[in-house]
């Protein structure tokens, strides 16, 4: 493992997971289709995990942990807008 492109992909990562949530958010506000920057932001928040796994490095429990509780918790979100099916889902969240 190259720790300096474990830091470069970690660092690089960060502004573009604010950016694709923000298209996100901005997407379920205006009612647009909010898959791929979804897909994005969990490719993002994951992608130094991700780097490591794939170079066979051992992460602590903690990590696949705080993983999966963050996946859950998008998952549930987007299983509630896609069972409101749109409009008073944006209008909860616009307020929120």
């Amino acid at each position: 493992m190259d720790p300096l492109v474990s830091g470069l992909i970690y660092f690089i990562s960060i502004p573009l997971f604010i950016v694709s949530t923000a298209l996100w958010l901005r997407n379920i506000h205006i009612g647009k289709a909010a898959l791929l920057p979804a897909s994005s932001s969990v490719v993002f928040l994951f992608g130094s995990y991700i780097y490591l796994s794939s170079v066979n490095t051992v992460l602590p429990v903690w990590a696949y942990l705080i993983a999966a509780v963050v996946v859950a918790i998008l998952s549930s979100f987007a299983l509630l807008i896609y069972r409101h099916e749109g409009s008073s889902t944006r209008r909860w969240l616009s307020r929120h």
